[in-house]
């Protein structure tokens, strides 16, 4: 008796099928035919630089998104919240919903020049300032003035031995948070039995 050709091919199929569905159930997923990502042209590439760069605006020795409306891009400098933006852009007469990149050059030297006069030309009760310990001023600091005197507050209770600075000496809430449950930084001990003697 010959070999039947169809029928050989037939169980070759069938060899070759249980091969794929293994596969398919050792992974789960199906297989899927792969997508080559789409190359941009460097046109398109210098466009998008080009963008970026003109969504960026420098105030107050920092870059702010462009993009964003004033109000908003504001708060990205520290220590001006959403308040102080709010008032900054009413004072000096600035869209606060206009977007950041469409301010003209007078317009960003009015915003820098409220910020560096704030003690004049703001409340004093929306300033971060108000009367300093060693100076007795009210004066609003921001940016890396705002980190250095944060420091020196905090370094002066530590060394006054006041109850603030200790807790931050340890690293703990300083506000009379309870410390049971939350503020757990340090490795968990869990409940430890006393060892009886035998």
């Amino acid at each position: 008796m010959g070999y039947n050709f169809y029928k050989g091919f037939e169980v070759d199929k069938l060899a070759k099928k249980k091969v794929k569905d293994k596969e398919t159930k050792k992974t789960g997923l199906k297989k899927t035919k792969k997508l080559e990502p789409k190359k941009e042209s460097f046109y398109a590439d210098t466009l998008k630089g080009q963008r970026a760069i003109e969504s960026i605006v420098r105030i107050l020795k920092t870059t702010l998104d462009g993009s964003k409306k004033v109000k908003m891009a504001l708060m990205g400098i520290k220590g001006i919240g959403y308040n102080l933006s709010v008032s900054i852009c009413r004072i000096a007469k600035i869209d606060e919903n206009k977007l950041l990149k469409e301010l003209s050059k007078e317009e960003i030297e009015k915003i820098e020049d409220i910020v560096n006069n704030a003690d004049k030309k703001l409340p004093g009760w929306i300033l971060n300032r108000r009367k300093d310990y060693s100076t007795g001023e009210t004066k609003h600091k921001y940016g890396p003035e705002l980190t250095m005197q944060l420091r020196e507050d905090v370094l002066r209770l530590r060394k006054i031995r006041a109850y603030r600075g200790i807790r931050h000496e340890l690293g703990l809430p300083t506000r009379g948070q309870k410390t049971k449950n939350s503020f757990r930084k340090h490795g968990v001990v869990g409940v430890v039995k006393k060892k009886t003697n035998k």
